[in-house]
């Protein structure tokens, strides 16, 4: 707390409240246009599932009307399929968002340790050749 109250002194007696506030737009731009990218990126598999599902409906239809079949065929070919899409789209849905955040913690936890321990090692133990463990 102590911190802000002697930055924001600082801006207010020097006169640096326009360049702070131009850095920060500057900042929140970018941030804000970072967030809405990753928000489209996580959205774009389940658009994709799902457009993929209505184009196949689709192709369905027209290949069945080629083929001239009765309405009531196609209406239960088209109940089955919708039922099996609807119940399918979900569990989907879920395995994707589940994938993403996976890969998400993986590259996140790979880069924590390098993070923590900039030369390589870490601190806890080592291995001799003896098969013995010691602390550093």
């Amino acid at each position: 707390m102590t911190q802000f109250f002697h930055a924001f002194k600082e801006i207010v007696l020097f006169g640096k409240g326009a360049a702070f506030v131009d850095a920060y737009k500057q900042y929140s731009y970018k941030r804000y246009r970072v967030q809405a990218l990753q928000t489209a990126i996580n959205s774009l598999p389940r658009l994709v599932i799902e457009v993929l599902f209505v184009g196949l409906f689709v192709i369905t239809i027209a290949l069945l009307c080629v083929e001239h079949e009765s309405p009531l065929q196609m209406i239960g070919i088209l109940g089955g399929y919708m039922y099996a899409g609807f119940r399918l789209m979900p569990g989907l849905n879920r395995v994707i968002s589940q994938l993403t955040l996976l890969k998400s913690t993986l590259m996140a936890s790979s880069s924590f340790p390098s993070l923590l321990f900039p030369s390589g090692s870490s601190p806890v133990c080592s291995s001799e050749s003896s098969g013995d463990f010691k602390l550093l």
